[in-house]
């Protein structure tokens, strides 16, 4: 029974080792496992495992036919039994990536050999561009055919506008489409076309229509406050003219009064540097002014009896009447009212005035 048992343990060291191999395998944990319990099941550990089990599966034909399927099972899986398909896969895989190696390695030729690696530039919308001042427009992309997409750089592209004063073009970035997404920008109105062009100049895309339209809610409203503005200064001017205009007047009417007041002060030293007399009264001798063209009644108070003297009246050009300070024509109906003693006469209009008098408004001498 010894001799056994060591030719059990020895079968299943065996067994362990192919177990081993597996392992080490790629691809070969499963046929590991059942390597393992192939050995488990030749080893004399066997009778402890199987003891676990109900009786009727603790037979000798159950172990055998166990370590049967078991030895199958291991051996169909082991690595080495599929090395043939793995190496018609890998030849296959190989062969492919070959050819992708080839093509590429063309590619790459051809890219020196040309010198370029885009083969053609093209925008993705036919349409033309609509944009108004002052806005942008991110909804169209430029799409880039080219030989090698690992040898493809954005910096090999330009973006042009043929007028860049009515309108700007530049790259924002790439969709999700791979595209190049562009920006363009409207400056003032008018027309003006923008394309995408590689560094030589050897690719060139379609040229797209930009028209930049004004912006009339811009425009209508610098109107208004250009139209505000003018008005706020039209009422600024208004103001100080009106201002100018009363500063003016207040002038103008300062100088008059005065003009008026050394107009009577004149008057007043004229007034006290010529002396008038006035006709005497109760028979006192009437004097003469010099110079001044005023004289006495010419009479004494005999004469002014009766205040109606018309021959007193008439023999003169102007009468005085001293007390009020206005001066009349001889047959002035005021002129009998005089009393002597504010009677006196005179020949000379602008003596008279010279010495303050007033014209009477009655007969306006």
């Amino acid at each position: 029974m010894k001799a056994w048992s060591i030719v059990q343990w020895a079968l299943a060291g065996f067994i362990a080792l192919f177990a081993i191999v597996a392992f080490a395998t790629s691809g070969g944990i499963l046929s590991g496992l059942l390597f393992l319990a192939l050995a488990v099941v030749i080893s004399p550990l066997r009778k402890k495992i199987f003891a676990l089990l109900p009786e009727k599966f603790q037979g000798r034909l159950i172990a055998i036919a166990t370590g049967v399927v078991l030895a199958i099972a291991s051996f169909a899986t082991f690595p080495s039994t599929q090395t043939e398909v793995i190496e018609d896969d890998t030849e296959e895989v190989v062969e492919e990536r070959f050819v992708d190696l080839e093509e590429k390695a063309d590619e790459v030729v051809s890219v020196s050999q040309d010198g370029n690696n885009i083969i053609a530039l093209s925008f993705s919308d036919d349409n033309d561009i609509d944009i108004v001042e002052g806005n942008e427009v991110t909804t169209y992309s430029v799409k880039a055919e080219v030989r090698d997409m690992s040898l493809f750089s954005v910096k090999e592209i330009k973006f042009i506008s043929s007028n860049s004063k009515i309108a700007t073009i530049g790259f924002a970035g790439i969709t999700e489409e791979g595209n190049l997404s562009i920006n363009v920008k409207g400056i003032n109105p008018g027309e003006t076309e923008v394309y995408a062009v590689t560094n030589d100049g050897s690719v060139e895309s379609e040229h797209k229509k930009v028209t930049v339209k004004a912006d009339e809610a811009r425009i209508a409203k610098e109107k208004e406050a250009a139209e505000k503005a003018e008005a706020e200064k039209k009422a600024v001017e208004e103001a100080e003219r009106k201002a100018n205009e009363e500063k003016l007047a207040k002038e103008k009417e300062t100088a008059e009064e005065s003009a008026k007041k050394d107009a009577e002060m004149k008057a007043t030293d004229v007034a006290s540097s010529t002396q008038v007399e006035v006709a005497p009264v109760n028979n006192q001798e009437p004097s003469t002014s010099t110079g001044s063209g005023v004289e006495s009644g010419g009479g004494n108070a005999d004469n002014f009896n009766t205040y109606n003297n018309t021959s007193q009246q008439n023999t003169t050009e102007y009468v005085l009447n001293t007390s009020s300070k206005k001066f009349h024509y001889a047959s002035c109906s005021s002129v009998p009212k005089i009393s002597p003693e504010n009677y006196a006469t005179a020949t000379n209009r602008d003596d008279i005035l010279a010495q303050g008098y007033q014209p009477c408004k009655k007969c306006n001498p």
